[in-house]
């Protein structure tokens, strides 16, 4: 189930970050769109890795919160590359917040006897936010497509002398 649920998310990951880079032009208009979008990806997936990873090396705290900051440190600043540097750096801190709750988080559960069930309701969790996140790049890609197309009439006026 934990190599399912790896897979999943990084198949998803690598989906996002490509339709992120497809729309980055629209985006960095909004410094506030950006800076919600580079969270929303570098947080849920670092917190999914980092939950995957704390059930995957159970009571080793250290080993999965060290593997899990490194895939965070990465997802963030390949989110906010394509942005400022600002950016960048928020990309990069939230990935090893969410890297390091979610280490902790799957470190704790690893022993319920529903772990299980857990592992498929943070699978939910993230395709849920990652479905959130296709919708509203798929509506700035589409509102950048349509602004391409239209066409400004301006009205010239003829002095005579």
């Amino acid at each position: 189930m934990l190599i399912f649920s790896f897979i999943f998310v990084s198949f998803v990951t690598i989906i996002c970050i490509g339709k992120l880079y497809q729309v980055k032009h629209s985006i960095k208009d909004s410094s506030t769109h950006t800076h919600v979008i580079v969270m929303a990806v570098s947080m849920i997936t670092s917190l999914t890795f980092g939950i995957l990873l704390g059930l995957m090396f159970k009571q080793d705290l250290i080993t999965s919160t060290i593997i899990s900051t490194l895939i965070g440190l990465g997802i963030g600043y390949i989110v906010g590359r394509p942005f400022d540097q600002i950016t960048s750096l928020a990309g990069l801190v939230e990935g090893v917040m969410g890297a390091m709750m979610g280490a902790m988080t799957g470190s704790m559960v690893h022993m319920a006897p529903n772990h299980l069930v857990f592992i498929m309701f943070v699978n939910l969790v993230f395709l849920v936010v990652c479905t959130s996140l296709f919708m509203v790049l798929h509506r700035f890609m589409k509102k950048s497509k349509e602004m391409k197309t239209k066409t400004v009439d301006i009205p010239t006026k003829s002095i005579s002398l």
